[in-house]
């Protein structure tokens, strides 16, 4: 992609963004299928210590605040142990990247339309395995109505193709869109669309 593609995505994409250098590429790709999301503070921040390789917070400083006021991060693991060490963002192929930011983006839609009640309510619920496969899943849909289906097929595949990790993580399978599951919202959207 070219300085002036990049520098054009940039725009789009809006302001109070903090975005890692190295991870500039994949994530305005994604930003660019949320321009609802323009305004809104989000920042993108590698860390050493995550149960999981990605995850979507509120700014503890901004919990309490109205939406317009709120800072979300997405946080990126940096350093793992295999079998998850090949699913780390740095890992991923392009387009597994670009999905891995656009799930993490409905996140910051799903706590974007929360007032603080509803927000500390949304996050106590999502501790509970029914709820947060509902809101797993839920993102994975939003996405893929976003445009981002096959990105996110890709990460799914991409996932499934390292030795050990679902024996690792069980609730892939159980909370988030298997690969034939994507494809077949993919496939009704694409339906719905042209009808």
């Amino acid at each position: 992609m070219s300085v002036s593609e990049i520098q054009k995505l940039r725009e789009i994409t809006g302001k109070n963004k903090v975005i890692p250098s190295q991870y500039e590429l994949p994530v305005l790709m994604a930003l660019a299928a949320y321009p609802e999301l323009r305004d809104v503070h989000v920042e993108f921040l590698p860390v050493s210590k995550l149960s999981v390789p990605y995850a979507t917070v509120p700014e503890k400083s901004s919990l309490f605040k109205s939406p317009d006021k709120r800072k979300y991060i997405v946080q990126l693991l940096e350093e793992a142990k295999e079998p998850e060490f090949s699913a780390l963002f740095k890992n991923l192929p392009l387009d597994a990247q670009i999905a891995v930011i656009g799930h993490e983006l409905v996140h910051v839609l799903q706590y974007h339309r929360c007032n603080v009640p509803q927000l500390l309510k949304f996050m106590f619920l999502y501790t509970f395995p029914k709820f947060k496969k509902e809101i797993e899943r839920s993102a994975d849909i939003e996405a893929i109505r976003h445009g981002l289906g096959e990105k996110l097929h890709v990460h799914a595949l991409y996932l499934r193709s390292i030795p050990k990790y679902i024996k690792k993580r069980p609730e892939l399978n159980k909370h988030y869109l298997r690969p034939g599951e994507i494809l077949i919202y993919l496939n009704a959207l694409k339906m719905q669309r042209n009808s």
